[in-house]
């Protein structure tokens, strides 16, 4: 049994006490699925609860999915009945404070903090217990293939937010966050960028462990340094003379996607989230030592990858729908990466969401925000 949290963060003031929090959400919503699966939801033996209660959160709505497609092992194995994915809770503000309040007034004000948000949606990661793991797995294999257009998964995400944000008004500002760990990290970026690019919400996220397992990088890893600066000019050079139209596209996708500012979280021993590492580190390194002359040529080639270009070779409107969903989900113009730099015990604990509740105190962490020129 996993352990129950016990420290009384909110989400108020400092980003560690958000980290913590979030943290935490996202693991309730994971053992929610093990309740189900466990037979203990809703009922006095269940796990999941503790880990929001202590928020001053309320679970609103839990997010489940069922296969639509029909499977002989799925049926034997009993993994065709609908699973939780993800939850949605409530923020409950605290009942206000009694006597003490006489006294407190002479204090000195605290600093102004932030306002918690309304809502917040979590997605879980990949579980191990059979039922759901296979549906996880294959939705796995969709990310790493990029096709997360074609999950159920995905795409009740996205309706299950908008109709969230519809019901509230129909806007972001803060009052609606995402949240997400491995799997359920995808399912965040996903929805987030989502709703940035076709309804301009900004929703706050916070990414633990998002999956960016690059199969051309490790193909190339042992080629010289210079390979990111050539690789990304021909890239630049392919999309202003051959793709032309797919580099507006592109350059209009980023700047709507601007102003949203994910929050990465990522273990440096994580080979299967280390991409983005990689990806923003290799980038600033590369335009540092990147003659002036040729910068705008490599700065172009970073909007694009080459599995993106193939793709999209016969041609695509610029209002098409499908754009957003039909280029790589990692390409951000701005994110804030958080590298904790903590010695572990491997892979598969470096890949554990369990760092993301410790204090700063317990980790190394480092965090740099990147934004790049549309």
């Amino acid at each position: 049994m996993a352990c129950q949290p016990h420290c009384m963060v909110s989400f108020r003031g400092k980003e560690e006490h958000r980290r913590c929090a979030i943290a935490c959400l996202v693991k309730g919503t994971s053992i929610l699925e093990s309740d189900r699966a466990d037979g203990r939801q809703d009922t006095p033996g269940a796990r999941a609860p503790p880990w929001w209660s202590s928020f001053h959160l309320r679970l609103r709505k839990t997010l489940m999915c069922a296969c639509s497609c029909r499977c002989v092992l799925r049926e034997r194995l009993g993994a065709n009945q609908p699973f939780i994915y993800g939850a949605i809770f409530e923020h409950v503000p605290p009942p206000p404070e009694g006597p003490r309040w006489r006294w407190r007034r002479h204090r000195p004000a605290a600093p102004a903090a932030s306002p918690p948000p309304r809502f917040i949606v979590a997605f879980r990661g990949t579980k191990r217990s059979l039922s759901a793991a296979i549906h996880d797995f294959r939705d796995d294999l969709s990310v790493i293939l990029s096709r997360q257009d074609t999950c159920e998964r995905f795409r009740k995400a996205r309706k299950e937010v908008a109709k969230l944000l519809e019901s509230n008004g129909g806007s972001g500002g803060g009052g609606v966050w995402l949240a997400g760990h491995s799997l359920g990290a995808s399912v965040a970026l996903h929805v987030g960028r989502h709703m940035m690019v076709h309804g301009e919400l900004n929703l706050p996220t916070f990414l633990f462990n998002p999956p960016r397992v690059s199969l051309a990088a490790a193909a190339t890893a042992w080629l010289p340094e210079y390979w990111c600066l050539v690789k990304s000019m021909a890239k630049g050079v392919a999309a202003r003379t051959l793709m032309r139209p797919h580099d507006k596209r592109m350059e209009a996708l980023f700047r709507r996607l601007g102003p949203w500012v994910p929050e990465l979280f990522v273990h440096k021993d994580d080979v299967i989230c280390r991409g983005y590492i990689d990806d923003f580190e290799g980038r600033e390194k590369m335009m540092a030592e990147c003659p002036e002359i040729l910068q705008p040529l490599a700065q172009s080639g970073m909007k694009h990858s080459f599995w993106d270009m193939v793709r999209n070779t016969g041609g695509q409107s610029a209002d098409d729908d499908n754009e957003e969903q039909r280029v790589q989900q990692h390409l951000l113009q701005s994110a804030r990466l958080w590298k904790n730099s903590t010695e572990t015990g491997g892979l598969c604990h470096a890949h554990k969401l369990k760092h993301w509740w410790k204090p700063d105190e317990e980790l190394d962490l480092s965090h740099k925000r990147y934004k790049y020129e549309a």
